[in-house]
């Protein structure tokens, strides 16, 4: 028989609580599904047992929900320190939401320029962990401690069977849906994206993100009222956010900042190497090979291609014999220019050089 809890929620015989009273007694009704949980963690030895390929392919399908599930234990073990674990979770959902942000953005603009792309880290990654830091914090908080969202799926592996305490791990923990769909969807846009076309391509990349966002929304909205009660009783702490800030930007910033520099410093060398003519001189900035052929050679013939190639140390001087050229590498455009060596001929890649002083 089905019992009202002292909360308004019933309870079914097994223990599992359900919103409805109609709910609880139909589990109560159809005598509980344990019998064929047990089955279920034999389905999963008899999968395991037919080799590597099949437990691989397991582990594969698994993946979003072990993930999301080490990902709420850590969110749970960061609250108990408090003001520290709340600046290390604005770190990591700070983090984890840029990257996404990020390269969304530059796959919709297509552009990479320094000064864009060092604007966009910032706002990208320090707006998720301020948001983080002074609100959903609060709501996660509440989520994961309040009494209204827990023993729902209240579902043992040893009683119930390992394949029904699964899928309750998947349907209670609160980041598993947004991870699945995430990992079946982010993952295949990523691999046909570029071959289905940009539009295409970019409808694969973003419509799973917009699906794992509402399905977390529509989850956090639930604990609004419960995380403003949180919200109220907390201190500010005004240093933790500066910290939360520092941490999340600091990285991404200075990694970005670098590669600006280093492709402005490519342009410039680009550009300095199209305006040479044979016969001139030119220096080599730093240590590179000079190879026998403006390209990637083949596996075939690695060996004796590297046998062809000569090293040269930076500070050494190298005589131009015409015009560069560009090539395609992993759809990155290099320039080489050809030159000789102590008597040996070849190429060299324009960001090693630079103008003889």
């Amino acid at each position: 028989m089905a019992r009202q809890r002292d909360d308004g929620q019933w309870e079914a015989d097994n223990g599992t609580i359900y919103d409805s009273e109609a709910a609880a007694k139909s589990f109560s009704s159809s005598g509980g599904s344990s019998d064929g949980g047990g089955g279920g963690g034999g389905a999963i030895g008899v999968l395991m047992g037919g080799g590597a390929a099949g437990g691989f392919l397991l582990f594969v399908c698994l993946l979003p929900l072990i993930g999301a599930l080490i990902f709420e234990g850590l969110m749970r073990l960061f609250f108990k320190f408090k003001t520290v674990g709340r600046i290390i979770q604005s770190v990591i959902f700070g983090t984890a939401i840029g990257y996404v942000l990020f390269f969304s953005v530059l796959k919709i603009t297509g552009s990479s320029s320094g000064f864009f792309s060092v604007i966009l880290v910032a706002i990208s990654f320090g707006v998720p962990a301020l948001w983080y830091y002074t609100s959903h914090y609060f709501t996660l908080k509440a989520i994961m401690h309040d009494e209204r969202f827990k023993g729902r799926f209240q579902v043992e592996p040893k009683k119930d069977g390992v394949i029904p305490w699964l899928i309750s791990k998947l349907v209670s923990c609160m980041f598993a849906f947004p991870l699945t769909i995430f990992w079946y969807g982010i993952i295949p846009a990523m691999a046909v994206g570029d071959k289905a076309g940009n539009v295409v391509g970019l409808a694969l990349f973003i419509a799973p993100i917009v699906i794992a966002a509402y399905i977390y929304a529509k989850k956090a909205l639930r604990a609004k009222e419960c995380a403003d009660t949180i919200k109220s009783e907390e201190k500010k702490h005004p240093i933790g956010l500066v910290l939360a800030l520092v941490f999340t930007c600091f990285i991404p910033l200075v990694w970005e900042t670098a590669s600006a520099a280093d492709e402005k410093e490519k342009v410039q060398t680009i550009e300095f190497a199209q305006q040479l003519k044979g016969g001139e001189s030119i220096v080599v900035t730093k240590n590179a090979e000079i190879v026998p052929e403006p390209r990637v050679p083949m596996a075939d013939e690695y060996n004796s291609w590297m046998e062809k190639v000569v090293k040269v140390e930076a500070g050494n001087i190298l005589n131009v014999t015409g015009e560069p050229q560009s090539i395609e590498i992993f759809k990155s455009t290099h320039w080489y220019i050809p030159v000789e060596y102590q008597g040996t001929k070849g190429w060299i890649q324009t960001e090693y050089i630079g103008p003889k002083k």
